[in-house]
């Protein structure tokens, strides 16, 4: 397996109207995701993987990126990448797992993208 691994992957911002990119790296010890600002994820063995980052007080940090761009992610996907960090970690099935964790951000753009957009909800989203 590999020690560490980098991909990137697009996100669509409603509030810039463009794609920016998330580099993301994993490791054993952690993953990181930099975008327009950063968020860290530790291991902690045995227990629940810890994150820091933008806004740490106030909620998940890479949540609260992805709000900062106007982009609401289902509740259930951070744990999903967490999930998918994890699978890396004990399988090394770096390809296999990269590809995976594209679909799960491509499902976030298909979420941002079908956000109803009437005059009405364009002063919510």
């Amino acid at each position: 397996m590999a020690e560490r691994t980098e991909f990137q992957v697009l996100l669509f911002s409603p509030r810039w109207g463009r794609d920016d990119t998330y580099n993301l790296q994993f490791s054993r010890e952690k993953m990181q995701i930099d975008g327009p600002k950063s968020a860290e994820c530790t291991w902690v063995e045995d227990g629940d993987p810890v994150w820091t980052g933008y806004q740490i007080g106030q909620g998940n940090p890479l949540v609260n990126i992805m709000k900062n761009d106007h982009i609401y992610p289902p509740s259930v996907f951070v744990s999903a990448l967490e999930w998918a960090w994890s699978e890396w970690r004990n399988t090394g099935l770096n390809e296999d797992i990269i590809q995976e964790v594209k679909g799960l951000f491509e499902w976030v753009n298909q979420i941002t993208m079908s956000k109803p957009s009437s005059a009405f909800w364009s002063k919510f989203f």
